[in-house]
């Protein structure tokens, strides 16, 4: 018989927090598998920085302009820049858990736009 539980997952950095459902067959604990639902996310556009995705092993084929929900977005700004909002963000059925973040100069404390995009556009 299959039984499911929710557990609560909290991240300790950034207190994020999300709900993860595990899948439990038989008693043992060794057995628990997290479950692949949920619909894909969007990849993040227009983020003046650079974004490490760590996505969950599937076997479930996805597009490859989205990320699998369970995919973790980490955000590290350019140098001389610091992040202002939530340095990560999670997958969860077709949506990011948090905003995106901003990179502030740490020398005049501006946001910088994302000036890699606006020199794209140029060429």
């Amino acid at each position: 018989m299959l039984k499911l539980r929710m557990i609560k997952i909290i991240t300790t950095k950034t207190l994020v927090s999300f709900y993860v459902l595990i899948e439990i067959q038989q008693i043992t604990a060794s057995k628990c598998v997290l479950l692949e639902s949920g619909k894909p996310c969007p990849q993040i556009e227009f983020f003046p920085g650079v974004i490490h995705y760590i996505t969950p092993d599937m076997t479930n084929e996805v597009p490859r302009t989205m990320l699998a929900s369970g995919t973790r977005a980490i955000f590290i700004c350019d140098p001389d820049f610091a992040l202002r909002g939530e340095s990560q963000s999670f997958c969860f059925d077709g949506r990011w858990s948090t905003e995106l973040p901003k990179c502030v100069s740490i020398w005049t404390g501006h946001a910088l736009i994302n000036a890699k995009y606006w020199h794209s556009k140029l060429k």
